[in-house]
């Protein structure tokens, strides 16, 4: 039985498509991460957010399925009504939101379970460490004074300040990886799925500016570059104490290439990780995709997929997010087929059966992920 990790938000392990496949849950209380770190990570028996038990939520699952019946024209008059009225309450506009952001894990746990019946999937909660609260650069408010602090900040203090910032965030993340993989390790996960990029840069942007700094554009590139290479740094140094896991990452849904602009954790290169790009139904890169032809490793179907059991529905979402949970369940049933495959070996079956796309050249270093083909590649192993 393969064990996949899902990073990420919260899981309902209710839903219709998880419940046999619980595992453990891990706790992660945000730390300050820069400086004194008050996390606190811990294990207890797997269990819902009060999200999952909320009105909110179950009034949401309804109107996604009256919005699917409605599709389908086999809406009744009364549930018409009662649609109309939620879409155009603002109110619930904004539960929307809130179910989207919740229920993020679990579609990419739906996506890993579904025709994967011996996969159990260990909910990892806490991404990231929370923006630092204790910066002490300049104590300004104002635009004016901000750009006027920039200007009389020497170049020796302006470096200074900014090799701090860069060192702390990557231990901050070094830490935090260090204690994920040390859950694989004690828990013997095959598999994590990360469906996430880290916001790191936005959260120092508003940090300098509340200490009255503003970057111009080659200074935020600058430090962008440097954050992403320390952190990712950091990152893979962590990976390794779990050298039995796979670490499979979304590219990310900007439209970027990567490989100018690295991000985290979609940038970290090892043997023991898989970066994952998306494409449609007919193969094309998705227009959101980020891609790189030395950084993403890998493509997967990332539009119209399907996820949460809503009752009489699935959900369907698009994201690197979708292509990344595709292959970690690739790779789960890679590693049901031999499970004294390595990750490293893992990836090099998945990578080496894939679909060629020669229009992915210069996009994805190798092509479209073929299950089918990893699973005959995998029993030829044995």
């Amino acid at each position: 039985m393969a064990k996949v990790g899902v990073l990420d938000h919260a899981i309902d392990f209710s839903d219709p498509t998880l419940g046999k496949h619980a595992g453990t849950l891990l706790i992660g209380e945000q730390d300050d991460g820069f400086g004194t770190d008050h996390g606190r990570l811990f294990v207890k028996p797997h269990g819902n957010v009060d999200y999952f038990h909320s009105d909110s939520y179950r009034e949401v699952k309804r109107w996604l399925n009256l919005f699917a019946k409605k599709q389908d024209g086999a809406i009744s008059f009364f549930e018409r009504k009662w649609y109309k009225k939620r879409s155009l309450d603002l109110k619930f506009a904004d539960q929307l939101r809130i179910f989207q952001i919740n229920t993020h894990g679990t579609a990419m746990a739906s996506i890993i379970a579904k025709k994967n019946p011996k996969v159990e999937i260990y909910e990892m909660v806490g991404l990231e460490p929370e923006q630092p609260r204790n910066a002490t650069f300049f104590m300004s408010n104002t635009t004016e004074t901000a750009i006027e602090n920039l200007k009389r900040l020497p170049k020796r203090l302006f470096d200074r300040k900014m090799t701090d910032i860069v060192e702390r965030a990557g231990k901050a993340f070094k830490n935090r990886y260090q204690r994920f993989a040390s859950f694989a390790k004690e828990q013997g996960l095959d598999v994590i799925n990360g469906s996430y990029i880290s916001q790191i840069m936005s959260y120092m942007e508003r940090i300098l500016q509340k200490d009255g700094i503003l970057l111009d554009a080659k200074q935020k590139n600058d430090l962008h570059h440097r954050l992403v290479v320390k952190i990712n740094s950091g990152i893979k140094e962590a990976m390794s104490c779990s050298h039995n896991t796979l670490f499979v990452y979304a590219a990310g849904n900007h439209g970027d290439d990567i490989d100018r602009l690295p991000q985290t954790p979609a940038s970290v290169e090892s043997e023991q990780s898989l970066t994952v790009a998306a494409v449609d139904m007919e193969g094309n890169l998705a227009p959101f995709s980020n891609y790189g032809a030395e950084s993403t490793d890998i493509a997967a179907l990332g539009m119209g997929v399907s996820t949460i059991d809503l009752g009489e529905f699935y959900m369907s979402g698009n994201g690197t997010s979708h292509a990344a949970a595709i292959v970690s369940r690739a790779a789960s049933l890679v590693k049901d087929m031999n499970p004294k495959l390595m990750p490293q070996d893992v990836k090099s079956l998945l990578i080496g059966t894939v679909d060629i796309a020669p229009h992915l050249k210069n996009k994805v270093k190798s092509g479209i992920l073929n299950v089918d083909r990893a699973l005959l590649a995998a029993k030829e192993t044995l």
